[in-house]
């Protein structure tokens, strides 16, 4: 019967008002710290996000086919189309080439 109360009592010791006021200020100190983790962990994602896009922008920039004109490129037009071959050039019936500074009409040969 001793042992029996001993532990009856040590249960209800768990849920006298001030130590269930303690677990619960533990509790909530803990969750704290977990939002408080979490939202660090947010904006270090973020930032990490928006510093991968901005280089997919800046590689993305250098592939665009303005920039590679830019750079001594010519795209050639064949009726409208791009041309990307010699025999397709042959058969346009008007060619224009486009540098980075603007279009030219190209007469073929007669």
């Amino acid at each position: 019967i001793m042992r029996r109360r001993e532990r009856l009592l040590d249960r209800t010791q768990t849920f006298r008002p001030e130590v269930l006021r303690r677990d619960l200020s533990r509790q909530d100190q803990r969750l704290k710290e977990v939002l408080a983790r979490l939202a660090r962990a947010g904006r270090a994602d973020q930032d990490r996000r928006r510093r991968q896009i901005d280089a997919m922008g800046r590689t993305l920039g250098t592939l665009g086919y303005r920039e590679t004109l830019a750079r001594g490129f010519a795209v050639v037009r064949g009726d409208g189309d791009v041309v990307t071959s010699a025999e397709a050039a042959k058969n346009a019936a008007r060619l224009e080439i486009e540098f980075s500074d603007g279009r030219l009409a190209v007469k073929g040969e007669s």
